[in-house]
């Protein structure tokens, strides 16, 4: 369902796709990596719950876990991480649009408008 919905999904499962037995592979490790990356999420939601003021919104426990110990560092660290993440989702997400755009309407209008210069063929 979310190659239908996420044009980034799309993009990565489909256009990106060369060869037909790198689906079999995706099946186990795409799965595998979110279940990888779920694992972070639930220490560092218990450590920012009972190391943080009440009033720290959760949305910054990564980045205010580090700065509350004074580990600026490794704050500077996660931030750059969110930033990039957040920066190459976006960027595929160009990719894929402006990859359908020109796919689904600008060629198609193209070629219709060819067409139509040349009513003797």
């Amino acid at each position: 369902m979310a190659i239908v919905c996420l044009p980034r999904q799309f993009h990565v499962t489909v256009v990106e796709n060369i060869e037909p037995q790198d689906l079999n592979l995706a099946k186990w490790v795409f799965p595998a990596y979110l279940a990888l990356a779920a694992l972070f999420v639930v220490p560092i939601a218990l450590a920012g719950q009972m190391l943080l003021p009440a009033s720290m919104l959760p949305d910054s426990f990564v980045i205010s876990l580090p700065l509350a110990h004074a580990h600026p560092s490794l704050a500077l660290l996660a931030f750059i991480g969110g930033a990039s993440a957040a920066t190459g989702m976006v960027i595929v997400a160009c990719v894929a649009l402006s990859t359908m755009i020109s796919n689904d309407m600008l060629l198609p209008w193209l070629l219709r408008r060819k067409n139509t210069e040349r009513p003797f063929e």
